[in-house]
């Protein structure tokens, strides 16, 4: 697992109308990181994990849960970032972010396929499937934006979902998504790219939001 340095948060909103970030990190070693993102899991609602995890070896798959009353739960992980989507500083495009105050182009064709091609890689592996216990691919994130899960959910109709008895995606802010098999009302929460202009939900660091072509770049 990558070793991820950008902060992720959304905004509160407060009773009295107030506005005021909310910003956390993953720590700064591998284990730090495997750890707060085991916690993240445990505290997402839906996926009746249980009560605690193990980190596993380095050369091992990433955690492991122990449900009650359930098989327990080996989960290989693997992250997005924001270099697997965006573009050149200096390249054009139709689209861009804004991400700690730097205007970045994004990769249209990256960004739709991302999740996919993270799959593809994890299914190249040639993984054993582990046995009594259930395997779950989760492909997280903290860059905060909105990726289209549909095209990952149609790459795994078409190849198959190879070792792993489930597949799902997770922004560490909001419910952990399921993208095989294939939950109907998890996909159409995250279907499709944002519409130029849409205001993300969450922010990494300070901003992140689709914006217009600038008309002038310096």
């Amino acid at each position: 697992m990558a070793k991820p340095t950008t902060p992720f948060g959304a905004m509160i909103f407060g009773k009295d109308g107030s506005v005021r970030p909310n910003i956390e990190q993953l720590g700064d070693t591998t284990k730090a990181q495997e750890e707060g993102l085991g916690q993240k899991l445990l505290s997402s609602s839906g996926l009746e994990l249980g009560k605690q995890f193990i980190v596993l070896r380095e050369n091992d798959h990433d955690l492991l849960f122990d449900p009650p009353g359930r098989p327990p739960i080996i989960m290989q992980c693997t992250e997005v970032v924001y270099h697997d989507f965006l573009l050149p500083t200096e390249a054009d495009s139709s689209e861009y972010i804004v991400v700690e105050g730097k205007t970045c182009p994004i990769d249209a064709n990256a960004w739709d396929t991302v999740i996919a091609k993270r799959i593809r890689e994890k299914l190249e592996k040639n993984y054993s499937k582990p046995t009594d216990a259930e395997f779950v691919l989760l492909i997280w994130t903290v860059t905060g934006c909105p990726f289209p899960i549909q095209n990952a959910a149609d790459f795994v109709a078409e190849q198959g979902p190879g070792p792993f008895d489930r597949i799902l995606f997770f922004d560490l802010m909001t419910m952990a998504r399921q993208i095989w098999p294939v939950d109907a009302n998890a996909i159409s929460k995250n279907s499709r790219r944002p519409k130029i202009g849409q205001a993300a939900v969450f922010i990494p660091a300070q901003e992140m939001r689709v914006v217009t072509k600038p008309k002038s770049r310096s």
